[in-house]
């Protein structure tokens, strides 16, 4: 890629103010999220798939991003989020997604919670299986949270 020119002159940026003030609110969706406590209450819920969505390494137990502890919920299928993309980092087809998350034993009729280490990664996985239809919540304190908790309450299993 070539480098930016230097020698041109490019003028100058002018930000003009809104037109109108918009009405909009943002606003937490329970439809969307979910809290430690109600994953804690699902764990052994056969109508709930847990996708651990990191690193494999991440999900077999190293802890490079500073979680208190390492490992993953004992019911979740790993299911890392690059795994959705090509080899240009684009979304593979429908039905090249629709064929991997049968694999995890993802179906439409079931509750997806998704989790990484800060719900980043977790949060675009729940937005492509909300978008392909799936009922996907997203559990925001992911192992940042949940490892920080009391291993004897907040389990977690290493392979």
């Amino acid at each position: 890629m070539a480098a930016w020119p230097r020698s041109r002159n490019w003028g100058s940026l002018t930000i003009k103010p809104a037109a109108a003030t918009g009405d909009f609110v943002a606003k937490e969706s329970a439809s969307l999220e979910i809290k430690k406590e109600e994953v804690k209450a699902k764990l052994d819920n056969k109508d709930v798939v847990f996708l651990d969505v990191r690193e494999p390494r991440e999900f077999e137990g190293k802890t490079p991003y500073g979680e208190s502890r390492g490992g993953h919920l004992a019911p979740a299928k790993h299911l890392f989020f690059k795994d959705l993309l090509d080899k240009d980092g684009r979304l593979l087809a429908r039905t090249d997604i629709e064929k991997i998350l049968v694999s995890k034993g993802v179906t439409r009729d079931k509750e997806v919670v998704s989790y990484c280490t800060g719900g980043i990664r977790a949060a675009w996985v729940t937005t492509v299986l909300n978008d392909m239809g799936y009922k996907a919540r997203n559990y925001a304190g992911s192992m940042w949270e949940w490892s920080a908790q009391p291993a004897a309450e907040f389990p977690l299993q290493k392979n």
